[in-house]
């Protein structure tokens, strides 16, 4: 009777919440539901009634705080088995009401049933079950449907219409769907009464109550209906994949779950490690197929099972379910607080050896009996640089100690007539090594070297007239001519009548013995006859062939009538043939400033080391403050007024040439200026610029004609600098001016002197040494 209670209450407590709110229950009001849905021995009495002030709709997205139970995270809920499953909140969880109506689904109070009539009579309405289960037809009066199925429903209506109607055709759809209040209790995260839609099934409203709790049983939560338990589900049917059928609520049905029994822990080799919650009747291989069956790497030669006995003592069991007979005699039931763990097997490979080193596929390989080392070493292992002349084998016996041996690995592959030709150095004669191809054992390993890792690596040499000259790694039965192939070849100024091949001695190796070889012979029948086998360590040298020119080009730009690169006639062409070559001279040349570079002067400056001579010429000072030392160079080094040849073209032209005319050489550069618009006036005069030239004119005339000398200019020191190159300086301001000349006047050097700061020193040297006298005196 108390039981029937609950939905009055709850209903009143409903019309006090605002319309789609959901308010959370006070601890006292969950625990009160709670020990009245557990009060089930005190059934047909009065029992305590919950104070319920609110109650969750599935209609509302937002669900209620966590009711009276402190939040669990989801790490911590994830140990037991089966927890996980309810970690997140169900939001957004509503059960879909657009599915088709289960046959069984009976009406009650609240569905909406919707009659369509066609044929004689054209009739649609919409019919509601009130609370006494009954429906109101118009035109038929009242109908009972409550506990019908939409069939039966159906069949009852027809038959009442056709005493009113005839020769139709009738249908009956369900319309809205009723909603009823259905109660969570127990160890559930979230318990207490909810209104859900009648399609609610048991797990539905589980998952919308949140789960269990961490002390929640997953294995016999029961639904209660009208005081009896109706079904018992085990939840981890559903998680195991097997066929659990979910139960569709009525209203006031009430979803307990008790508390968790006997839990066990499987850990180790199991495929889903964790707590699991089992049966009265649940085994050994029961729990460990909850875990997900043991892994390959798992060894079932001993099971250890620790438990505690008799709430005295803990107790370790080994068991064996390495066979099936086995299995069979150990599979022993399991109690509350039982540890299986499963053992992994020993990380030791048995039966197998191994082979490492300068091989193509070093790693583990099985053994068999009777291997031989040829079978862990073929001729598909060996690489080019592998060394055959000793190679390590370790052995590990029974003691784990171990043993190594020194084997010729080139004897005994040749023993078995495998091709060792890739192997690099044979074996030798007898050194005490194994040459025979021994018996291998488990956990051999073989080390096999590299030739670089025992040898050092050997070069030959290679210089002089080639294109690529340097260093070049040895290799067996190379020659003269591959050495030559390797540096590119011989350049075209080479020669090859006479190379010198230099050997270091057999008795020395610090002296050199040199051999002349003929390239000639040599490259002309590669790998022949006459081509010299190399050694380790023979250099090549290649002469130069004497006297050997390429061809010598000369520059010639300007105002000319072909100017342009032209290549030297032989020996002896002079600049003159260059010019007649180049077509001659335009209307517009000014052969007076011809100027012509030599670029041999630079290099012979170089060689002679003139500017390092010059360098060593400077002298250094430090000036008045102290602060700084500073450099000064006796004499200036300009490398492009050094390459410079001075010349008088029009002379040379003419014919009248005090001198002969000038051999050309490779790199001469000759410039033909056009004629220059006057005369160059430049440095300490009032105006430096260009002044019109007229014949007979001194450099006087053309200074005035620049506003005359400045108060600092160094009268003394004037130059006229004429277009050829030479230099005037002697008579220079009455010298006659011809057209291309420059006139520099250039600055007086003023000394700086500081008389005011010398009289202040010496002020102070002699006010020091009055002093000191004063004070010998007073002494």
């Amino acid at each position: 009777m108390g039981r029937m209670l609950i939905p009055a209450v709850l209903l009143i407590s409903l019309a006090l919440v605002p319309s789609g709110e959901i308010r959370a229950q006070t601890p006292e009001q969950q625990r009160a539901i709670e020990k009245y849905l557990r009060n089930e021995d005190s059934a047909g009495s009065e029992a305590e009634k919950p104070n319920v002030s609110g109650m969750y709709e599935v209609k509302d997205p937002e669900l209620p705080p966590d009711s009276g139970e402190k939040a669990q995270s989801a790490v911590h809920r994830s140990k037991r088995f089966g927890l996980d499953m309810f970690a997140h909140p169900p939001n957004d969880f509503v059960v879909s009401t657009e599915i088709p109506v289960p046959p069984g689904y009976t009406l009650g109070p609240g569905d909406h049933l919707i009659v369509n009539l066609w044929g004689h009579v054209d009739l649609s309405t919409e019919l509601v079950v009130d609370r006494e289960g009954k429906v109101f037809i118009p035109k038929a009066g009242e109908l009972v449907v409550w506990g019908l199925t939409l069939a039966e429903s159906e069949k009852r209506i027809r038959n009442l219409l056709e005493t009113i109607y005839s020769d139709f055709k009738m249908n009956v759809v369900l319309g809205k769907i009723r909603s009823i209040t259905v109660y969570v209790g127990g160890e559930a995260i979230r318990p207490g009464a909810y209104t859900v839609s009648s399609l609610y099934t048991m797990l539905n409203t589980l998952y919308l109550a949140g789960g269990a709790t961490e002390r929640g049983s997953l294995r016999s939560i029961r639904l209660l209906r009208n005081g009896k338990t109706v079904k018992e589900m085990d939840l981890y049917g559903f998680f195991m994949g097997k066929s659990e059928q979910d139960v569709k609520l009525e209203s006031n049905d009430v979803i307990f779950i008790p508390v968790v029994g006997s839990l066990v822990s499987v850990e180790g080799e199991v495929r889903r490690p964790g707590i699991y919650e089992v049966l009265d009747s649940d085994r050994l291989m029961e729990a460990i197929e909850l875990a997900g069956g043991v892994r390959s790497s798992a060894y079932l030669g001993s099971i250890e099972v620790r438990r505690f006995e008799d709430n005295d003592r803990r107790v370790l069991l080994d068991l064996d379910i390495s066979s099936p007979e086995m299995r069979d005699r150990n599979n022993i039931p399991l109690i509350d607080g039982d540890v299986v763990k499963i053992r992994a097997l020993h990380k030791i490979t048995e039966e197998v050896v191994f082979l490492e080193g300068a091989v193509r596929y070093p790693g583990e390989y099985e053994f068999f009996d009777g291997m031989r080392m040829s079978d862990l070493v073929d001729h598909d292992q060996m690489l080019p640089h592998t060394y055959l002349k000793k190679a390590f084998l370790t052995r590990t016996l029974f003691d784990n100690t171990k043993r190594v041996f020194a084997v010729d690995l080139g004897t005994v592959l040749e023993s078995r007539k495998i091709d060792v030709r890739l192997g690099g150095i044979p074996a030798g004669p007898d050194t005490g090594l194994v040459t025979e191809d021994i018996m291998l054992q488990p956990r051999d390993r073989l080390t096999v070297f590299d030739v670089e890792r025992i040898m050092d690596e050997e070069f030959v040499y290679i210089d002089g007239e080639v294109r690529l000259p340097g260093k070049y790694s040895f290799a067996d039965n190379m020659t003269v001519s591959d050495l030559i192939f390797l540096a590119g070849g011989v350049k075209r100024n080479a020669f090859l009548m006479e190379a010198d091949l230099a050997r270091l001695s057999e008795n020395n190796r610090a002296v050199s013995e040199v051999e002349i070889v003929n390239l000639n012979v040599i490259l002309a029948g590669p790998h022949g006859e006459g081509d010299i086998r190399l050694e380790p360590g023979d250099a090549l040298f290649v002469r130069e062939t004497p006297r050997y020119k390429d061809h010598e080009k000369v520059w010639i730009g300007g105002e000319v009538l072909f100017p342009g690169t032209y290549v030297i006639e032989g020996e002896g062409e002079t600049l003159l043939g260059l010019l007649e070559r180049a077509g001659g001279f335009t209307d517009e040349a000014f052969l007076e400033g011809a100027i012509m570079q030599r670029r041999g002067i630079l290099e012979e400056l170089e060689h002679r080391h003139v500017e390092e001579v010059i360098s060593a010429l400077q002298r250094s000072y430090v000036d008045s403050i102290e602060s700084r030392q500073l450099k000064i160079l006796p004499m200036e080094l300009n490398s492009e007024k050094m390459s410079r040849i001075v010349i008088d073209l029009p002379c040379m032209v003419k014919g009248d040439y005090s001198g002969s005319d000038i051999d050309l050489q490779d790199g001469d550069r000759i410039l033909i200026p056009r004629l220059p618009s006057g005369i160059n006036v430049i440095g300490a005069v009032a105006s430096s610029g260009t002044i019109k030239h007229l014949p007979g004119k001194n450099a006087n005339y053309y200074i005035q004609r620049a506003g005359g000398l400045t108060r600092g200019a160094e009268k003394g020191e004037i130059r006229i600098l004429k277009a050829n190159g030479r230099v005037v300086k002697k008579g220079a301001l009455s010298h006659r001016i011809e057209l291309g000349d420059a006139i520099v006047i250039p600055e007086r050097v003023v000394r700086d002197r500081n008389w005011l700061q010398a009289i202040q020193s010496s002020v102070s040297i002699i006010a020091g040494a009055l002093t000191a006298v004063l004070i010998a005196t007073k002494l």
